[in-house]
């Protein structure tokens, strides 16, 4: 490690902990308080920002030791703020020390809270073809703006007047998607519409309604064809309406 390089990670420590460093002189100080300053605000400004509910539901301390934690201990890997949504998604989910200390449903809110701009800045290669409202394509696929997510909690309900969610045994199902209009929003759907969203991913080739129809009546025998071909029409056109199904791409 070279002398300049040893500086630098001086500084960086420094800066993650500044109750672990102690400055040469008051010059030093000074100079360094701001950098410390300077780093953590805009770090829990870009979080509180990122993840409006959790910091809202959150008691205000525990809310600082998270911040804190975060900065200190998780080595962030990208040098982009965007970016920083995403490593403290990653960060809960290593289930740190901290974790103790918060409600139990804390990454799942997160991952949650992190999906909405994960999908508003997402990019694809492929043009995303909505359908025309009222009109069934012939195949049908996710749009890659959308993701299909479960959960334990309820995390679409938690905030500040309902903070002590239990966890289920069944999941609770989500699509989040970016739609025509180009806003994200978010559809609780129920298990059955999650199973066919998760055929139309599985699938490596364009599927009609009638391909996943035949799939669902093989593995829910207690339902005749025609019921599960009208439920899922019906799902299929509502989804394919708000933009989180597309047309098939040839």
């Amino acid at each position: 490690m070279t002398e300049l390089t040893q500086l630098q990670q001086q500084l960086a420590n420094a800066i993650r902990t500044p109750e672990k460093y102690e400055p040469a002189n008051s010059d030093e100080k000074r100079r360094l308080a701001v950098y410390q300053s300077l780093f953590r605000n805009n770090i829990e400004n870009f979080l509180e920002n990122g993840f409006p509910v959790i910091h809202q539901t959150l008691p205000a301390d525990l809310w600082k030791l998270l911040v804190s934690a975060f900065f200190a201990e998780h080595p962030c890997r990208s040098p982009y703020f965007a970016d920083i949504g995403k490593e403290f998604v990653e960060y809960l989910s290593t289930a740190p020390d901290i974790i103790a200390n918060m409600p139990l449903w804390l990454p799942e809110l997160a991952h949650y809270e992190w999906l909405e701009l994960d999908i508003s800045i997402r990019k694809t290669n492929e043009p995303v073809c909505f359908a025309e409202n009222g009109l069934l394509p012939d195949s049908i696929t996710v749009s890659p703006l959308a993701s299909l997510v479960s959960y334990e909690y309820p995390v679409h309900l938690i905030g500040p007047d309902f903070q002590s969610p239990e966890a289920s045994d069944q999941r609770h199902y989500y699509m989040v998607f970016r739609g025509r209009d180009h806003n994200v929003e978010f559809a609780v759907i129920n298990p059955l519409t999650a199973r066919l969203v998760h055929l139309l991913e599985l699938s490596t080739a364009a599927l009609s309604l009638d391909d996943v129809v035949s799939t669902l009546a093989d593995e829910l025998p207690a339902f005749t064809y025609t019921q599960l071909h009208q439920g899922a029409a019906a799902t299929v056109q509502d989804l394919l309406n708000k933009g989180a199904l597309i047309s098939a791409y040839p």
